[in-house]
């Protein structure tokens, strides 16, 4: 056999074997570009449907847990001196990224309810208290009571997972909302339900 006959014969086996490969590099990114499109078409989960899977909250329907923390000027605030009212109480952290997203909508929320029949209670858990919780409020303007509770145990009170959760007690001093992560808290429909709760109206 001369050497074009050979180099001829190992073209024709580089050929052969290229084929299959090509073949199957044809069906890997058809079956990448198939899953891309399925997961783009993919309709989103509307909250309902995730609040749905969500494991139900040991503390609601419970009465809120007692406490007694100092605010930031160091005077002592209790649970106690709210009953009556609508009360908002978040449990948060400065070093919490979730937490700093909505204390804006939150401060918007008091601004629209703070009175007689609603309080807004934010409860800090920083290990060093107001050396970091200080500069936070005056960063995002916040006029609502702050409370600080370096040693967590309102935390273990509450039953929290994490930071933030958020709790809504009614005037008898039960829980009857609890929310696990940030939310909206000045959209209508929050806003809204919290006010007719203050009022006594059915939500």
């Amino acid at each position: 056999m001369q050497s074009s006959d050979v180099q001829e014969f190992f073209n024709r086996q580089r050929a052969a074997a290229f084929i299959p490969f090509a073949v199957l590099c044809l069906v890997v990114i058809s079956a990448y570009i198939a899953i891309k499109i399925q997961i783009v078409n993919r309709p989103p989960l509307h909250k309902q449907e995730i609040s749905k899977r969500a494991p139900v909250s040991p503390m609601r329907g419970k009465p809120v847990p007692s406490f007694a923390l100092p605010d930031l000027n160091g005077k002592i605030v209790t649970m106690d001196q709210h009953r009556g009212k609508i009360v908002f109480i978040n449990i948060w952290a400065t070093w919490c990224a979730p937490c700093r997203e909505e204390m804006p909508s939150m401060q918007a929320l008091y601004n629209k309810l703070k009175g007689d029949k609603f309080e807004m209670l934010a409860i800090s858990i920083d290990e060093d208290g107001i050396k970091s919780v200080g500069p936070f409020v005056e960063e995002f303007g916040l006029t609502f009571p702050i409370l600080l509770d370096p040693s967590g145990e309102t935390s273990k009170k509450f039953k929290t997972t994490g930071v933030p959760e958020t709790f809504i007690i009614d005037k008898q001093g039960v829980i009857i909302y609890h929310s696990l992560g940030p939310e909206q808290w000045d959209r209508p429909t929050i806003s809204d339900s919290i006010e007719k709760l203050i009022n006594d109206e059915a939500i």
